[in-house]
């Protein structure tokens, strides 16, 4: 199976990397890593060739993996597993590798979702996930299967329309930490669905301005009674400033809007990531 899939988010977000070993820009590779959720990265190329990759944590947690941080740098993998401590294979939707060149997998029982500024090549084995890459996506001989959409077997749901607007703490000073929170503020403002749409978010510590149109979106995770639970959609910035991509996640927990949440990640010429944490003075409307 072949296809070409439009790459979401640019891969340049290596000012925002946050190693959790010491070694691990020096060995390049998965070996040494302690598997606690966060975000792992290497300045090059990444390889494993016989390793297991052990993630730690609850089914909540999030692992982040950036190839390439310095602006080049491939994902290979022989005989590369990713699993949980018990053996099994943790949730996809919870993964990320961010891969500055082409990522390839063989023989391998890969897990998560690749970003790919190359080709992705996943050759036998099993790919739990999905693979968005600026060129070619190939796979050959491989037990294919897409992220389940959250928990409870219910039908996936149809595409819907998400508007919001509001604000969410940021940290000030500025923190490349992902989940840092603080007493700054930035705000947001989008439409999107099926048609597109149009994001708008300021952060008003640093004075990052993404404005643009909406380019993709899709519900990435539903509630055990098959109402959707997360959207995710991205875009690209409209020019009038850095060259950027953005990927928003947010959730509707109903009325008032206390409970929504809203995360973010930027990456291009400018760059920011922010995990996602509750809104405040605004609301989140999923409109099925």
């Amino acid at each position: 199976m072949k296809k070409v899939l439009l790459v979401i988010c640019l891969l340049s977000m290596g000012s925002l990397c946050r190693a959790q070993s010491p070694d691990l820009g020096a060995a390049q590779s998965f070996a040494l890593l302690a598997g606690s959720p966060g975000v792992y990265c290497f300045d090059a190329a990444a390889t494993s060739t016989g390793h297991v990759l052990t993630l730690n944590g609850s089914s909540t947690d999030t692992w982040i993996f950036k190839i390439g941080t310095l602006g080049t740098g491939a994902l290979t993998g022989t005989n590369f597993s990713v699993v949980t401590p018990s053996g099994a294979p943790p949730p996809c939707n919870n993964v990320f590798w961010w891969v500055a060149q082409a990522a390839t997998m063989t023989d391998s029982q890969f897990v998560g979702t690749i970003l790919a500024g190359d080709a992705i090549t996943v050759t036998r084995g099993t790919f739990n996930g999905d693979a968005l890459a600026k060129a070619a996506v190939t796979t050959t001989g491989t037990t294919v299967s897409a992220c389940a959409l959250g928990v409870g077997g219910g039908p996936a749901p149809s595409p819907i329309k998400v508007t919001g607007g509001g604000q969410i703490p940021v940290p000030d000073p500025n923190s490349t930490d992902p989940t840092a929170g603080g007493t700054g503020r930035a705000s947001f403002g989008f439409n999107a669905g099926p048609n597109g749409g149009h994001f708008n978010y300021v952060n008003h510590v640093t004075g990052l301005h993404v404005n643009g149109p909406v380019t993709a979106s899709q519900v990435i995770a539903i509630n055990p009674d098959g109402s959707p639970k997360r959207v995710l959609f991205s875009g690209t910035c409209d020019g009038s400033g850095p060259a950027c991509s953005f990927s928003v996640t947010v959730e509707d927990h109903g009325e008032p809007g206390t409970s929504d949440q809203f995360g973010i990640a930027v990456t291009g010429a400018v760059s920011e990531v922010r995990s996602r944490r509750i809104i405040s003075r605004g609301n989140i409307q999923f409109h099925p």
